[in-house]
């Protein structure tokens, strides 16, 4: 018995299978562990199978060995595609059973028909084939070939249905979801050449190697409980075939001059898998508990953003009743006031207002971020919009002794989306804005029409303009953002929230617009532009 490359890849095959497969059942934790371990003794079958094949030149001894290779050949791709619906938590249907009561009947006709393993045929003038194929074996080929095909296309499917709260978490799934398709992709391709004797195609084999590597990666990924972490368990699993290729070189040296040079060689590569090995391990560590981390800021990001809309609600529900108290109050409703009580009427009345419009811009910040807030877009006049929301603004500038006014030339205005949400968020937050950062002067609201020629279309151009306090390039910086506020801005607002612009900002951007500040600088006044498309 010779030992050739056919022979030598079925031992690596069956040893690195062999070996998974007792870790895998000596410490299952759960069914996926187990299903890995039943896959990993199908291929340990073809693997021994292939290495006595490649070993024996008795026919007969072929035709018994090749039968058995044919049974853990007959359920890789059944467990494969089991495997992939466990990884993926994907409910399993009948489809699955009647794939493994099909594995079941192509062992069977391999074991005791000739509808499969029908004649040997010596070949490469080293070992026997099944060769050429039984009646059925075109059938069995075609039934390996695609329910790996469709194995790939269920997790392919599942890559792109990934989703998860915290984008990272999500990225780093999707990232061994790819490993793992990749690397089956390439363990099967290279396994699946050992079809092509069988139909006279003489080609060696040799990418049998190819299969030797994935029990390993994976079976060591789930037991690290880095379910998939390909990158990381291919180096290892790459140290280990290394380090058994040079033990085996050092174990068959025929002079003592190769024994010397094995043996240094073996040991030079020991070191340098050791050293690898504890760097890997050190990087995973890492990323597990940067991982590990994530998950809990996620919980508790939740968790915060649940009481916020709970104390959110609650404060705001209580502010609407004071608000609904004080103004019957003040309209004379339980009878005439005194004019000092009426007053603080009056001021709390304002006050209760701003509480509850300042609550309502933190839940409906939160809202927009969470991509919860719901459009109802219809054709609507944006002119008329903008000069209603002028008219609310004006008793507050008026008591600021602030000029506001609205200027627009008789175009038509149209265009669609959520009316409420571009009157009561957008065009109110930047107006409001200006009259709460202008000391005294001036407010100007325009409208325009032009034509946008990169795009080759009309563009609505919204400015309200105001000689406040101006904005600095460090504010500019802040503005737009979440809670983002003008460095002095609350000492001039102290009702500022710094969500109202953040609020116009998301709005304006789901109805396909832009929004931007211009400012010369403090003192010197800035005007907020919007565009919408027409």
């Amino acid at each position: 018995m010779e030992l050739n490359l056919f022979a030598l890849s079925g031992g690596f095959i069956a040893l690195s299978s062999g070996v998974m497969a007792i870790v895998m059942f000596s410490f299952a934790q759960n069914s996926l562990h187990r299903l890995w371990g039943f896959f990993c003794i199908s291929v340990f079958t073809w693997g021994l199978g292939g290495l006595i094949i490649g070993l024996t030149t008795d026919p007969a001894s072929a035709d018994f060995w090749w039968r058995i290779t044919h049974v853990g050949i007959a359920f890789i791709p059944t467990l494969f595609l089991d495997f992939v619906y466990s990884f993926l938590n994907l409910k399993r249907g009948k489809t699955l059973a009647v794939f493994y009561i099909i594995s079941i009947i192509f062992s069977i006709l391999a074991l005791f028909s000739s509808l499969l393993i029908a004649n040997m045929r010596l070949v490469f003038g080293e070992f026997y084939y099944d060769s050429p194929p039984g009646l059925l074996y075109p059938l069995f080929t075609t039934y390996f070939f695609g329910l790996t095909i469709f194995s790939h296309y269920v997790l392919y499917r599942g890559y792109h249905s990934v989703k998860n709260k915290l984008e990272e978490i999500a990225s780093i799934t999707k990232t061994r979801i790819r490993y793992f398709f990749l690397g089956m992709l390439v363990s099967f391709a290279g396994g699946s050449l050992s079809f092509l004797p069988v139909y006279g195609i003489d080609i060696y084999p040799v990418t049998n190697f190819a299969v030797m590597l994935y029990p390993i990666i994976v079976g060591y990924a789930i037991l690290r409980h880095r379910l998939f972490d390909i990158r990381v368990a291919t180096a290892q699993g790459l140290i280990f075939l290394l380090w058994l290729f040079v033990g085996v070189r050092f174990i068959l040296s025929n002079s003592s001059q190769e024994f010397l040079l094995n043996g240094g060689l073996c040991l030079a590569v020991v070191v340098l898998g050791i050293f690898l090995v504890w760097s890997i391990n050190k990087e995973i560590n890492a990323r597990e508990e940067v991982e590990k981390l994530a998950e809990q800021l996620s919980v508790t990001n939740e968790r915060q953003e649940g009481l916020l809309h709970f104390i959110g609600h609650e404060v705001k529900g209580t502010l609407a009743k004071d608000e609904g108290a004080f103004a019957s109050l003040s309209e004379g409703d339980f009878g005439t006031l005194p004019e000092t009580t009426k007053a603080f009427v009056t001021q709390a009345l304002a006050e209760s207002r701003t509480g509850a419009g300042s609550v309502e811009n933190i839940l409906k910040a939160a809202n927009l971020k969470k991509g919860s807030v719901t459009y109802t877009k219809v054709p609507f006049d944006l002119k008329s919009v903008v000069a209603e929301a002028v008219e609310k603004a004006k008793p507050l500038a008026e008591k600021k002794g602030l000029t506001l006014s609205f200027a627009a030339d008789d175009a038509e205005y149209r265009i669609t989306g959520d009316k409420m949400q571009i009157g009561d968020h957008v065009l109110r937050n930047l107006i409001d804005n200006s009259i709460n950062y202008t000391p005294s002067g001036s407010i100007t609201v325009s409208l325009e029409k032009t034509r946008d020629k990169s795009l080759n279309r009309d563009v609505f151009v919204l400015k309200v303009k105001d000689t406040g306090i101006g904005i600095t390039d460090e504010d500019r910086q802040r503005l737009f953002t979440e809670g983002g506020h003008g460095k002095d801005s609350q000492k001039i607002n102290v009702h500022s929230t710094g969500y109202g612009l953040f609020i116009a900002k998301k709005i304006t951007e789901e109805h396909g617009g832009t929004i931007r500040v211009e400012s010369e600088g403090l003192g010197k006044g800035s005007t907020f532009i919007v565009e919408f498309p027409s």
